[in-house]
């Protein structure tokens, strides 16, 4: 190939012919002229050189060496005669390619085919769509929704026979809700959402959320998920809505201006296992203490430090860490969203842990 590319050299491009060739590409590359210019017309359509019986053209040098060269520079003549040598060297190469069937092997073509695909790529976004997109996460963003739901699983990659099943069982649960039945207790009954009914862990046991799935915003659900809820209308019930996890019936509870994040602190008293109702009534008294001495004046973060069962926060004045509104039970977030301004403290409210 070398002896190919230095007798190539030498009858195309040697002595004074190469130099003159070499002159004009500098002017046409420094000169700009326009599109419809008769000389620069002829001029790109002159024959530059040719290899193995391809014709490579003025303006099809020029064009690529425009392409990665930098456009800032005023070309000269020694880096023009640089890159025809190299381009001339890209082209050999890759006849010889051709020649003994390179362009036909499997790894080849894989490659070729992965670049192909990753330059495509920004030619193939929708911008008009990502606009749209961009614009609906925003609207939603302002507002946290809660929500309570009942599914029927199904596997995205099951046969049709079982995803059909999956969806008459779904309409069949919606009829009963629509009919006047209580969305908590189809939910405890028929949901394969596990968290809906009550589990022993460690011989506790831990309440089921009975569908409810608390507050979210943006984001925080899968998008068909999403979509389907922040279409709803206040108590409304959705039509089985398809995820990868199965069909969803959705109950719009709530919405509210959002939230964002916040930075609070508590004092929790834990119920003990198998807590009693004697239980319930010792904590709500001791919790009523606690709050009195808080109206009274007392430090909020020497209470936690003395009475808060949450060990992991109660020596840092009962300092959580920043949340949103789905990363706390529901009934917690409800009395965030009653606090005003820094400084303002809740009444004591009872959740599923104390």
């Amino acid at each position: 190939m070398l002896d190919k590319k230095s007798e190539f050299i030498k009858t195309k491009l040697s002595g004074k012919i190469f130099l003159f060739i070499a002159c004009l590409l500098v002017i046409a590359l420094s000169v700009v002229l326009p599109a419809g210019h008769v000389f620069a017309q002829d001029f790109n359509k002159k024959v530059l050189a040719e290899i193995a019986g391809e014709k490579i053209t003025v303006g099809e040098f020029i064009q690529v060496f425009r392409k990665n060269n930098n456009q800032g520079e005023e070309p000269d003549q020694n880096s023009v005669k640089e890159y025809l040598d190299l381009y001339v060297n890209f082209r050999l190469k890759v006849n010889e390619a051709r020649a003994i069937g390179l362009d036909t092997v499997k790894a080849f073509q894989q490659e070729l085919n992965g670049y192909r695909a990753q330059l495509a790529k920004p030619y193939m976004v929708d911008e008009e769509a990502t606009e749209r997109l961009i614009r609906e996460a925003w609207e939603r963003l302002k507002e946290d929704l809660r929500a309570s739901h009942i599914l029927v699983r199904a596997d995205k990659t099951a046969a049709p026979a079982d995803t059909m099943e999956a969806f008459k069982k779904a309409l069949q649960i919606r009829e009963r809700l629509l009919k006047g039945e209580n969305f908590s207790d189809v939910a405890v009954e028929v949901s394969e959402d596990q968290s809906a009914r009550d589990r022993d862990a460690a011989g506790r046991i831990f309440p089921g959320n009975k569908g409810d799935l608390g507050f979210f915003t943006a984001f925080d659900m899968i998008y068909p998920f999403e979509n389907a809820a922040y279409a709803l209308k206040k108590n409304d019930i959705s039509k089985p809505v398809r995820t990868d996890f199965g069909y969803h019936i959705i109950q719009l509870t709530d919405r509210k201006p959002a939230m964002g994040k916040v930075l609070a602190a508590h004092i929790l008293l834990l119920f003990p296992p198998n807590a009693t109702d004697q239980d319930t009534a010792h904590l709500q008294q001791k919790s009523l203490e606690i709050y009195n001495q808080l109206i009274s004046g007392a430090s909020f973060d020497e209470l936690a430090a003395t009475f808060s069962d949450d060990r992991s926060t109660a020596d840092k004045g009962g300092v959580l860490q920043w949340f949103g509104t789905n990363r706390m039970i529901p009934d917690f977030i409800e009395q965030i969203f009653m606090l005003e301004k820094p400084g303002d403290f809740t009444k004591p409210f009872q959740t599923q842990f104390g």
